[in-house]
């Protein structure tokens, strides 16, 4: 059997004295995109956050075998875990072509592999590459923050509600795009609020209730 890419056990974080999440068990395999829905408030995205390390979390949280501890969210992305909150979070006095840049700590060539491999993937941003972002639609700043997470190059890539705001037009090249990057071998952790958003993209979606995770929705 193939050892999971990431791996929490016993899992519980606390927010403002109360309890966020509590007994969080998963395991996620490399190359695998897991789905997580919830109202707002159940704890997904607290959950991305502690895996991220960017909330203090009890438990155990390990990836590709190494016990993350208390290592801090750049120590985490340099292991390759790649994270893109919620709110498109761009540098929106940054073209398009700089957020990228920006975003990869390999050598130039690497960079420029990384970064053709992005602009594939979300072909609507490359006419915009000399654009500052805060010029781009919403739909446009959401796949930036996307792009500018992969190149980076990670593992596994954390989505706070990719879709959250988006039309139905975008979604409809969102949705692709994230199933060809968890079919290029990165493993996704994808929170959104119901599972239709997650049809065609996570081939396991589970169920938070109140910092739990309680049910298995069959995967779409």
């Amino acid at each position: 059997m193939t050892a999971p890419l990431l791996a929490i056990e016993g899992l519980a974080v606390d927010l403002a004295g109360r309890p966020a999440l509590r007994d969080v068990v998963l395991a996620v395999a490399p190359g695998e995109a897991v789905g997580f829905i919830g109202p707002n408030g159940a704890g997904k995205s607290t959950l991305l956050k502690a895996v991220m390390g960017l909330v203090p979390a009890r438990g155990t949280i390990r990836f590709e075998g190494a016990e993350l501890g208390q290592l801090a969210p750049e120590r985490r992305a340099a292991l390759g875990i790649g994270y893109a909150p919620e709110g498109r979070r761009v540098f929106r006095g940054l073209t398009v072509a700089e957020n990228l840049d920006v975003a990869g700590a390999a050598g130039a060539a690497e960079r420029a592999r990384r970064t053709e491999a992005a602009l594939n993937l979300f072909p609507a941003l490359r006419p915009h590459l000399n654009r500052r972002a805060w010029q781009l639609s919403g739909g446009q700043q959401q796949m930036l923050a996307i792009a500018r997470a992969l190149v980076a190059g990670p593992k596994l890539l954390l989505l706070d509600e990719p879709s959250l705001g988006l039309a139905p037009i975008v979604l409809e090249e969102l949705t692709p795009a994230l199933a060809r990057i968890a079919a290029g071998g990165t493993a996704l952790l994808i929170a959104e609020q119901n599972a239709a958003r997650l049809r065609g993209v996570a081939g396991r979606v589970v169920e938070i209730s109140r910092g739990r995770l309680s049910a298995l929705v069959p995967g779409s």
